[in-house]
């Protein structure tokens, strides 16, 4: 499929908008990467955490209130200024009008045959591990730390087993990535990454341990406001290690070696498998939006999902940081995302449909025991 990733949207979707369909390919879906800014009205403003000369109530409320109508299918994950007393009404995901979706705080969904995942929010150490105000009351220091990544965010992720990840969508960088790219060309774009670079504190560790765990082939991200590629090649487990060996010694028939380029940066093996019991339905997201209807918020509706075999994992991760909505900045790119499985019923949709993914929904039925 053919994609557009926005970095940070900061309000301009419709700038967005205007620029995906001004170029030559058909785009299917559009992914935005954080700081999205879903305003309804003025009143949000007082709900995002931005100084007050930035506050600007953007173009989002013309979408969601029916007046304009995204013409691509939009997925979004939060960032670090958003309209957060909307986007807590969300915490699973939903649609914040119609056409646009918004993953929630975590969230697995298959589009066309591609599975996606998504993170939002920004690391700080110090809320990683408490647990969220689940009311709608803004203190100053719940308007700083509402985006802020927790550990059941992480956890829900993490244990993901069944399906290889497509595409990978966060706001802030997996820590160490930038080691995997031009880090010369990147600091002389941005010099005052340098000491958080050395110290180790550039990105999200919780985002690095899932990229290594999870390997997916895309992963997307922005809030940095630079633009920057990486590629990240992963380390073997055991059980692969173990193939290749079998492979190389002429086990498997064709005696041909493997060969891979490595980092040192070290792998995760595999964790134990928490046995998780779900069915087999798929939950579609029904856009029920066609062009000669009114606008409406999407129904629900349940299909059967055949089982799929479990692909390999993929050998590395290709990283792409966008930047911000400005003149002469890399803040959409375009992207063929092959599609991995023909067999899943998201596939074989003809209209703009989302599905839920059986296994994560079923890792949040688990935790919610804890």
């Amino acid at each position: 499929i053919h994609i557009a990733v926005n970095g940070c949207c900061h309000g301009e979707l419709g700038q967005i908008y205007a620029e995906v369909m001004r170029r030559p390919q058909r785009v299917e879906l559009l992914v935005i990467c954080g700081d999205f800014q879903a305003l309804r009205n003025r009143a949000d403003l007082a709900s995002m955490a931005v100084p007050d000369k930035y506050k600007q109530e953007g173009d989002f409320y013309q979408y969601y209130d029916g007046t304009l109508m995204a013409p691509i299918p939009t997925i979004l994950i939060g960032g670090n200024h958003e309209s957060s007393r909307f986007l807590k009404e969300l915490p699973h995901g939903g649609w914040v009008a119609p056409n646009i979706y918004y993953m929630g705080y975590t969230n697995v969904v298959w589009y066309r045959g591609v599975r996606i995942g998504g993170i939002s929010g920004i690391f700080n150490e110090h809320n990683f591990m408490a647990d969220r105000d689940i009311s709608q009351r803004f203190s100053p220091r719940e308007l700083r730390s509402v985006y802020h990544v927790r550990r059941s965010d992480f956890l829900a992720m993490l244990l993901l087993r069944n399906s290889v990840l497509d595409v990978m969508l966060s706001h802030d960088w997996p820590q160490g990535i930038e080691h995997f790219g031009n880090l010369r060309a990147l600091l002389r774009t941005k010099p005052y990454f340098k000491k958080d670079i050395e110290t180790g504190k550039l990105g999200n560790p919780a985002l690095r341990a899932l990229m290594e765990e999870l390997r997916p082939k895309f992963w997307f991200a922005a809030h940095l406001h630079v633009y920057y590629e990486a590629v990240y090649h992963h380390s073997l487990g055991e059980n692969e290690k173990k193939n290749e060996t079998d492979i190389s010694n002429g086990e498997s028939g064709n005696g041909i070696e493997k060969k891979r380029r490595r980092s040192d940066a070290s792998g995760i093996n595999n964790r134990d498998e928490i046995q998780l019991d779900f069915d087999t339905n798929e939950v579609i997201l029904d856009m029920g939006c066609n062009s000669d209807e009114e606008p409406s918020m999407p129904s629900l509706n349940y299909e059967n999902n055949p089982s799929d075999k479990k692909p390999s994992s993929p050998r590395s991760t290709q990283f792409y940081a966008l930047d911000k909505v400005l003149p002469r900045r890399t803040f959409l790119k375009n992207m063929d995302i092959p599609i991995c499985n023909k067999t899943h019923v998201s596939y074989q949709s003809d209209s703009f449909q989302l599905y839920y993914d059986t296994e994560y929904i079923a890792i949040l039925r688990f935790l919610q025991r804890f």
